[in-house]
């Protein structure tokens, strides 16, 4: 870039469309190293490479694609380290700032005054980490004992306080680094394995949440010994991981079993290894054999039934206690199968999981749209012993025929930070006489501010439920949970039975901090108390789209067993649109609706959008206000309202509508969206009753 001008020129590109990144970065000045205090951007100034807009030169050469750079903030401070220590090793301390929208800075730490300065960054909240990396010193290096950390004192990422320069510089953002301590061991094979084994397992340091403690440590290949280092003073689980490595001519599948110190499956059984009063050694462990789970997948019912925007599936290995042991996504929905290959399993009973979401390009995040325990004939879980390998497993998808949708209600939590999970809809299913939950990452709608989440999962034909959990709640808020149908426990969750095509709406719970007491529902009419529909009756109210009628001053009806008239289902639908601003004609569109009439403007406005049609006559078009709106054209009307997308099936889950129905795919699109569930008949049959008013 010309530093006069500011002009630049990027040639050479092949035709195509590119992302442009303007990096600042320091330059030498000829004395001393220079951070510009500039904030770094992607065309068109965003700092999120997935916000960037594209520069297409795939038929000629593009020009004028200007940025202006907008000064930076800054984050200052001091980072301290335990008497005695030497001043030089914060050399090798570099301060990170980074948040969730792309932008990023770090800065080196001064070892004479050990002040730092992160210059650069655009405007937000910023998590900043202590990183103690090698510092190199003539021709050889050494890594400083000291312990990473973020702001404040804090071990882990989730436990940060995110430093905020929204509206300001941040200074005094200090940090005292604290000595480490070590833990060391041997790792010893079974009896006759190869030495070699040794080069697949990796130690590490995990909390009692099972997050990773430092950098961890590989294993001598000679002797199996192997050194923690830089570990806080406290207790430690000890994870011996088990992983495939590249031996020089292909990937090898591990072949040892993984465990947690001492011969332990989960972190939650692990035995503690306290650094409080310093190193501790001979902390031994003799690895087993794993055992190995592979085949294929046949998925051809899941990819017959999935809509264009699923792009791809996910696989999971869980335990029989519900442990995620491996998870991955694969390729393309549109194959018909795939194959896995799960190796160095500790002995025990697995299920496998298959699971597919949506993508949303705007935000960058998935919505699972389905999920399901695969069966090996009628088998739904496979259990091998110490060393023993099924690879010739074939399992089968089944056809993801049925709907479970709902809402989250959360209300009485704090908002700070606003990136909080409250609270979450886990999906469970009934395999045998038992509840297994299907895999929390993809099976799994969390929370993040108080009011209603929606949440819809597709799963096959089956026994199912929904808790409203805190498993993964981030708030350190003691919640009242609560499981399908208001039960205060999964043992007492009230089952949902889904039959092929079938569809479970209103699948509505909610989560609130212990304690919480929830405002009381005003009783807006009288006749309504106690009504199996009196929380969408006052919903409708609340949000002014009937008003019922008055009977005296202060008390009303809404008469739920009363017909709906179509000049009244007009004004309804007129109210949810928000009464947008319209001027009726000064001649009516319907031969039997005056200009004069009540409700003339809402009827007009349902002719205008194309909501309503009417009917045609010999003498023109009627719209016969005063008619019952029957339970199929009420289909019609929000069908018409809503526009919603094609239906990527036409299984109809009511027996009396079929293809043949005049208004079968507005119907079973309103069953798909949880908003009809029709009568259940028996049998895990349904009907609509399509004439019926009301």
């Amino acid at each position: 870039m010309d530093p006069g001008s500011g002009a630049y020129i990027i040639s050479g590109l092949s035709p195509d469309s590119y992302r442009l990144r303007f990096n600042v970065s320091p330059y030498w000045d000829g004395s001393a190293s220079v951070s510009p205090n500039l904030v770094s951007e992607y065309y068109d100034n965003v700092t999120d490479y997935n916000s960037a807009r594209l520069v297409d030169v795939t038929t000629a050469n593009a020009t004028g694609v200007d940025a202006l750079l907008t000064r930076g903030r800054s984050i200052s401070g001091t980072v301290s380290l335990p008497d005695g220590i030497d001043p030089g090793w914060r050399r090798g301390i570099y301060v990170v700032a980074s948040n969730n929208d792309g932008g990023f800075g770090s800065a080196s730490v001064d070892p004479t005054t050990g002040r730092y300065t992160i210059a650069g960054l655009s405007a937000g909240k910023y998590v900043l980490q202590f990183a103690v990396n090698a510092v190199y010193e003539e021709g050889t290096q050494f890594t400083p004992n000291l312990v990473s950390e973020y702001y404040p004192d804090s071990l882990t990422r989730d436990g940060a306080t995110a430093v905020d320069v929204t509206m300001t510089d941040a200074a005094g953002v200090d940090a005292f680094l604290a000595e480490g301590t070590a833990i060391s061991g041997v790792v010893s094979l079974p009896e006759g394995a190869p030495s070699e084994l040794l080069r697949e397992v990796h130690v590490s340091a995990v909390g009692a949440d099972g997050q990773s403690i430092g950098g961890g440590s590989t294993i001598d290949p000679a002797t199996g010994a192997y050194t923690l280092e830089r570990l806080p003073a406290g207790e430690h689980r000890i994870w011996f991981s088990a992983s495939g490595y590249w031996n020089g001519a292909a990937y090898s599948q591990p072949r040892l079993a993984s465990e947690y110190y001492d011969n332990s499956r989960t972190v939650d059984a692990a035995t503690p290894v306290s650094t409080r009063d310093g190193d501790v050694a001979n902390i031994d462990v003799e690895l087993d054999y794993g055992a190995r789970l592979a085949g294929s997948i046949d998925i051809t019912a899941l990819q017959n039934a999935v809509p264009d925007d699923v792009p791809s599936y996910g696989t999971y290995l869980m335990s029989d206690d519900g442990l995620t042991m491996y998870s991955g996504w694969g390729g393309d929905i549109s194959e018909d199968s795939y194959s896995f290959d799960f190796a160095g399993l500790a002995p025990g009973t697995y299920r496998i999981a298959v699971t597919s979401s949506t993508w949303d390009e705007t935000s960058s995040q998935s919505t699972p749209w389905s999920a399901q325990y695969l069966r090996n004939g009628d088998e739904s879980t496979f259990t091998v012993k110490t060393g023993e390998e099924l690879t010739e497993m074939t399992l089968t998808a089944r056809p993801v025929n049925a709907r479970i949708s709902g809402t989250m209600t959360t209300a009485g939590f704090s908002q700070s930070p606003i990136d909080n999970v409250l609270g979450s809809a886990l999906f469970y299913e009934r395999i045998g006489d038992q509840w297994v939950r299907l895999p929390d990452d993809g099976a799994r709608f969390d929370a993040n501010q108080n009011g209603t989440t929606s949440f819809a999962l597709a799963v096959p034909a089956g026994t199912y439920t929904v808790g409203f959990e805190s498993d993964f709640a981030t708030t350190g808020t003691d919640t009242r949970e609560q499981w399908w149908d208001k039960r205060g426990s999964l043992g007492e969750a009230t089952p949902i039975s889904l039959s092929s095509g079938g569809v479970h709406a209103n699948t509505d719970g909610s989560i609130t901090p212990a304690g919480y007491a929830e405002p009381s529902t005003p009783r807006l009419f009288t006749d309504m108390p106690g009504h199996s529909f009196e929380k969408e009756v006052n919903w409708l109210a609340g949000k002014g789209i009937t008003q019922g009628w008055e009977v005296s001053p202060g008390r009303h009806e809404f008469r739920p067993n009363a017909e709906i008239l179509r000049g009244e289902m007009a004004t309804f639908l007129y109210r949810l649109a928000g009464e947008p601003s319209y001027v009726p004609p000064n001649v009516s569109p319907f031969l039997d609706v005056s200009t004069d009439f009540v409700f003339y403007k809402q009827i007009a406005w349902l002719a205008s959008t194309g909501i309503s049609r009417g009917w045609e006559t010999p003498g023109g078009v009627e719209f016969r206000p005063f008619a019952a709106t029957s339970r199929d054209v009420m289909a019609a009307f929000l069908h018409r309202y809503y526009r919603p997308p094609s239906l990527a099936t036409t299984i109809s889950p009511f027996t009396d509508v079929t293809g043949s129905t005049v208004f079968a795919n507005e119907i079973l699109w309103l069953a798909s969206e949880g908003i009809s569930t029709g009568w259940d008949t028996g049998h895990g049959c349904h009907e609509y009753r399509p004439f019926q008013n009301g």
